[in-house]
């Protein structure tokens, strides 16, 4: 499970920083040389947008309970970890710190514009391909689109792993890691109309700034000599 950090700013000055959550699943393979271990494997990446509310008097934004999403928002994730790991208790523990390099790729494959929403009420019907500045809103609405600037970010990630060593043989372990990439992944371009009719305009940026917290499990091919 995880929190994407999303950065929303607007054309008043107001800013507002908020976190979605949602889950990755996936696998991975390694090599461990004394203390030293390689990893890398494949996962599913999910991502979903907070929604966005604000005070359509003054502009000022605060933050919502829901979040909305779809396929072509999430990622395939291939990491290429390296750490480093430190046994105690008579090695029946352990505390493994890594550094990670990630690749995401785009599970649908799209970019520029890949989704649309509003709020507020009433949209009229507009073309897909019209600017959002030349769209007609009424007063107390919201409408955004959705971005994907690359279909293949890069990025780091720092973790640490606490876990439980079975007979040598095999890990249940905690980890939690930090992870950011180079370049954007999403953004919303928004317009709101206020109930003064002033239009303002906002981003909704996931720069890959995210916190994970994963229960795992490893399994040794061949066990370390004593």
């Amino acid at each position: 499970m995880k929190w994407d950090n999303f950065f929303y700013i607007n054309s008043l000055g107001y800013s507002l920083g908020q976190y979605s959550y949602n889950g990755t699943w996936g696998g991975f393979a390694g090599y461990k040389l004394n203390n030293f271990t390689f990893e890398t494997g494949f996962y599913g990446y999910y991502t979903a947008l907070p929604d966005i509310y604000i005070n359509y008097d003054t502009g000022e934004p605060f933050k919502g309970m829901g979040v909305s999403g779809s396929s072509s928002m999430d990622s395939w994730v291939i990491p290429f970890s390296f750490g480093y790991d430190i046994p105690f208790g008579n090695d029946h523990f352990f505390v493994k710190p890594e550094m990670t390099f990630l690749i995401y790729k785009g599970r649908d494959g799209n970019t520029g514009k890949i989704g649309g929403w509003g709020t507020g009420g009433d949209i009229p019907d507009f073309s897909w391909d019209t600017p959002i500045d030349d769209i007609e809103l009424s007063p107390g609405t919201t409408l955004g689109f959705t971005y994907r600037q690359s279909n293949v970010n890069t990025g780091l990630g720092l973790g640490v792993s606490l876990g439980w060593r079975i007979k040598k043989r095999a890990d249940i372990y905690f980890k939690g890691t930090y992870n950011t990439t180079f370049t954007p992944i999403l953004y919303d371009v928004i317009a709101h109309q206020l109930n003064n009719n002033e239009r303002i305009s906002a981003t909704n940026t996931f720069s890959g700034s995210s916190f994970g917290l994963q229960i795992g499990f490893r399994f040794y091919l061949k066990g370390n000599k004593e």
